[in-house]
């Protein structure tokens, strides 16, 4: 599938002096040859995940832009978004208490046309994290199953699947606390 976008590596430091790593799109560089040549172009880090994002057959890019932090607690409130290189695709807030996150593509989880996201949370020193999987309703992102934790020692990458045996169902791997041990469980859920 054709993203649209002329990529170009890039390392270094944008106008508002943050570093960056990643894709930058080129969708104003002509625009700017004179004096602000990197002026409205948008990162887009290495770490995006790559898929479409509205149902329209394009590629867009989604990233999670992370809580600001001033050492080991927040400087506001502990919030992390999701931001889409396709600014018609509506940005979100991940749960509650989220510090830094990474975001994986899980394609089209309900049959619905529009791939789904993963958004693993974190928050100040755990292993513990939120596992969020979200799906695009009518311009809206919505919650595809109830949220679940993840243990990171636990050595388990593919947290939830299609359930070929139920149309519109899914199977998620969790952890959970049973008898003063860590478990794991699989569940289909709607």
């Amino acid at each position: 599938m054709d993203d649209g976008f002329n990529k170009i590596e890039f390392k270094g430091k944008l106008n508002n002096n943050s570093t960056e790593h990643g894709i930058l799109t080129k969708m104003k560089l002509m625009d700017n040859r004179f004096g602000g040549f990197l002026q409205d172009v948008q990162a887009i880090p290495k770490n995006a995940g790559k898929g479409d994002y509205n149902g329209d057959g394009k590629t867009e890019y989604a990233w999670v832009i992370n809580a600001e932090t001033d050492g080991d607690r927040c400087k506001d409130v502990c919030e992390c978004f999701v931001t889409f290189s396709n600014k018609s695709v509506p940005n979100f807030k991940v749960g509650k208490n989220c510090v830094t996150g990474y975001i994986k593509n899980e394609g089209d989880l309900n049959d619905n046309g529009i791939d789904d996201l993963y958004i693993n949370s974190h928050g100040f020193n755990s292993t513990w994290s939120g596992v969020y999987v979200y799906t695009n309703r009518n311009e809206n992102w919505v919650d595809l199953v109830k949220r679940f934790s993840y243990w990171g020692g636990g050595g388990i990458t593919d947290f939830i699947q299609k359930d070929d045996m139920q149309k519109s169902h899914v199977i998620i791997t969790e952890y959970g606390f049973e008898d003063s041990k860590i478990i794991s469980k699989s569940v289909a859920v709607k």
